[in-house]
């Protein structure tokens, strides 16, 4: 199964020669939002856009990358940098758009520049692998271990920063 997946995500890249622009926006990705609506990444176009990936049932490392999403927040209302934050689930078998509304109340962040986002296993997969996120879920548990990445992508849906693993700085993060 994981190789089946791993030939399809090899497909859909050769199938999209506009990524060598590294444009995450080119990817034919969806998802649905955490208000029910179906979208792409080129949604947000335009914009300076923070992008991780968490899930909602994870009680290790996702909610520090929560908690360090929203100094990121914190720190570009100091500076008046406008970005939209997308968290993507790792976990659309459990996270449905409801769950992550839920959630994203649960954790308090409710800002209208935060999206919460869910698509298919094979979608959640590609975007992993064009962000060079690694992760795999436990057959017996469920659970999923995973990188810890944060990205910054400008206007394009170009990668112009990341930071990786939980205790990166985020000073030069903008």
């Amino acid at each position: 199964m994981r190789r089946l997946a791993a030939v399809a995500v090899v497909l859909v890249l050769a199938a999209v020669p506009v990524l060598a622009s590294r444009s995450l926006y080119q990817a034919p990705l969806t998802w649905r939002t955490d208000a029910g609506e179906t979208v792409a990444l080129e949604r947000w176009k335009g914009e300076r856009v923070v992008l991780t990936m968490v899930f909602t049932s994870c009680q290790a490392t996702c909610p520090i990358t929560m908690g360090k999403l929203r100094d990121i927040q914190a720190q570009f209302d100091r500076e008046k940098l406008a970005a939209h934050f997308l968290i993507v689930s790792f976990d659309p078998a459990r996270d449905t758009p409801e769950k992550l509304a839920a959630y994203r109340v649960a954790t308090e962040h409710t800002q209208p520049n935060w999206t919460f986002l869910v698509g298919s296993e094979e979608d959640t997969r590609t975007l992993a692998m064009l962000l060079g996120i690694k992760y795999s879920r436990n057959p017996t548990t469920g659970d999923i271990m995973h990188d810890n990445k944060i990205v910054l992508l400008n206007g394009d849906g170009e990668i112009t920063k990341e930071l990786l693993g939980l205790d990166a700085p985020i000073a030069d993060f903008r």
